[in-house]
């Protein structure tokens, strides 16, 4: 049978026991059969480490509702930077029309007047 005594991490003898050190069998350590207390962590062992599948189900659903939220921001930003170019291309159109109409109509003055 393995046993095991109370330990303090810091001695070598029985938690709270000085006469271990002192050899003068006063100590009331109490042993232990290590497989009760191996049966007995391992039957709660359930209940100390988390349910790791309903962890990472719960991350990877965060992490899928994140995804989904940066797409729909990524997708509202390109067709506003479609539609900003759209305008521009609008409004570049427009100012070249007006320049061109200018030119013409500058071409027509200076006909008129003789000039070339």
């Amino acid at each position: 049978m393995r046993s095991v005594t109370s330990r303090s991490p810091s001695s070598t003898g029985p938690v709270g026991c000085p006469s271990y050190h002192e050899s003068n069998e006063s100590c009331s350590g109490t042993e232990v059969d290590a497989t009760v207390i191996d049966g007995a962590v391992l039957g709660e062992l359930g209940h100390l480490v988390p349910a790791f599948d309903e962890w990472i189900d719960r991350v990877t659903s965060r992490q899928d509702a994140e995804r989904a939220r940066l797409e729909q921001l990524r997708d509202r930003a390109v067709r506003d930077l479609h539609d900003q170019a759209h305008k521009a291309a609008a409004v570049e159109a427009k100012g070249s029309a007006y320049v061109a109409e200018s030119d013409e109509a500058q071409g027509r003055a200076r006909a008129a007047d003789g000039r070339t």
